[in-house]
């Protein structure tokens, strides 16, 4: 068989197994012949109707339109709901501070599940003593550190102070959020048989505060507390403070009787751990060979001093002042200093000079000179935030010396001991 012939049986064989659709093609053009297609009928202002002379239809083309239409509507849908469910379920809502020694941040999500806890010192790690809080209700997490915490003896008799800070953008849910914490902390030290002293606050984040958190080790809740107490005292350093346990700073803060704005406490710091005023008093006095029934305090104050926690015992035996500083662990004798700049150098006894200040049994007593100074102001001790009372001397006349605040205006007056006459006074603006 030749090529030619090969090629021949190919063509026929291609033609036999292909369709022959050309005469129906042909036939159906016939039939439709004079008809307008869909599209050109609008074109041209014709009806459906008139342009294929039956009812009106949605074609197949644009049902699949509204189909693909439906369906992204459709998804839209969904993930806008996983959106917020993702929201609601994984995005942070709320950070909690736990602060005692320990230090401990807890983050969660709007339905107030776990999303991570972070320790922040060492006591922390042992807190968390392994435990996996993640996706539990907050309640039960606080609960189970609290709970850590007291086995762990961080929280005691001794040392009863805890610091709950809530941060949320939302102020009024993190304040709701922080009265609910307090108060269920307080219930659980409760059923544990002893007073809790709790601190709580709500805070917003700070960029300065986070920094110094994180240089110390402590949560932002604990650098916002310890800012506070600095300023009430600017001798105190930062890097001090923020060693002291939440027990130990509450308990300064009573000592000074300052109230920290945006901080609430609820019970009292436990001072248990130390020797106590009366204590610190007597170590002062029989050293110093007094008794107290000849010798006027001036103040005496827990106070925290080359670190450690000491109490000031400030007094006057006759026109002599005496200052000690003794260690509030130990009752040791930490600094102790006798003045007798207005005798003259020499002890003027009973009788007295003309220097000498008059029978402390005459003195109007801070309680006194509170009342006069307060009153001057115009205001209660309850509108102040800080006061201070202090007996001095001055050209061997004695006087009060009273200081207190009112928002950023300070007041400093100065009022004769025996008569109570105002002898100084002036207020300004706190720079």
């Amino acid at each position: 068989m030749n090529k030619k012939q090969i090629k021949q049986r190919l063509s026929r064989a291609v033609s036999d197994s292909t369709p022959d659709v050309l005469d129906n093609i042909l036939l159906k053009c016939e039939q439709q012949k004079g008809v307008e297609s869909n599209m050109y009928a609008q074109e041209n202002g014709a009806s459906l109707t008139q342009s294929f002379g039956y009812e009106k239809r949605r074609t197949p083309a644009r049902k699949k339109i509204w189909v693909r239409t439906a369906f992204a509507a459709a998804m839209m849908l969904v993930l806008a709901v996983f959106a917020q469910l993702g929201y609601s379920y994984f995005a942070v809502d709320s950070v909690i501070g736990i602060d005692v020694n320990p230090s401990i941040e807890i983050r969660t999500s709007r339905t107030e599940r776990v999303l991570s806890v972070v320790p922040l010192n060492d006591d922390a790690v042992i807190v968390l003593d392994g435990m996996n809080l993640k996706n539990v209700d907050l309640d039960v997490a606080v609960n189970a550190l609290i709970g850590s915490m007291l086995k762990h003896g961080y929280v005691s008799e001794i040392k009863n102070s805890i610091l709950i800070t809530v941060g949320n953008s939302d102020s009024k849910r993190g304040a709701e959020l922080q009265a609910r914490l307090s108060d269920e902390v307080n219930t659980f030290l409760n059923a544990n048989s002893f007073d809790g002293a709790v601190m709580s606050q709500t805070l917003s984040e700070d960029k300065r505060l986070r920094a110094l958190a994180d240089e110390h080790n402590i949560s932002i809740g604990k650098a916002a507390v310890v800012e506070l107490v600095i300023n009430q005292d600017p001798r105190l350093k930062f890097e001090d403070i923020a060693k002291l346990g939440i027990n130990e700073i509450n308990l300064l803060l009573a000592s000074r009787q300052t109230e920290l704005q945006g901080v609430t406490v609820s019970g009292n710091a436990s001072s248990n751990e130390y020797i106590g005023e009366e204590k610190a008093k007597e170590i002062a006095l029989n050293h110093a060979g007094a008794s107290e029934s000849n010798v006027q305090f001036t103040q005496v104050k827990l106070d925290y001093d080359d670190g450690y926690m000491m109490y000031e015992v400030d007094f006057y035996i006759g026109n002599t002042e005496y200052d000690y500083e003794i260690n509030a662990l130990t009752g040791e004798i930490h600094e102790h200093e006798r003045d007798d700049e207005y005798n003259g150098g020499t002890q003027s006894g009973n009788g007295g000079s003309a220097n000498q200040a008059p029978d402390n049994q005459s003195y109007i007593g801070e309680t006194g000179a509170k009342e006069i100074a307060l009153g001057h102001a115009g205001l209660t001790e309850a509108e102040v935030t800080y006061i201070s009372v202090k007996l001095d001397l001055d050209d061997g006349k004695a006087k009060y010396e009273v200081e207190f605040k009112k928002e950023r205006m300070e007041y400093d007056y100065d009022i004769d001991a025996v008569t109570g006459n105002i002898l100084e006074w002036d207020h300004d603006y706190e720079d």
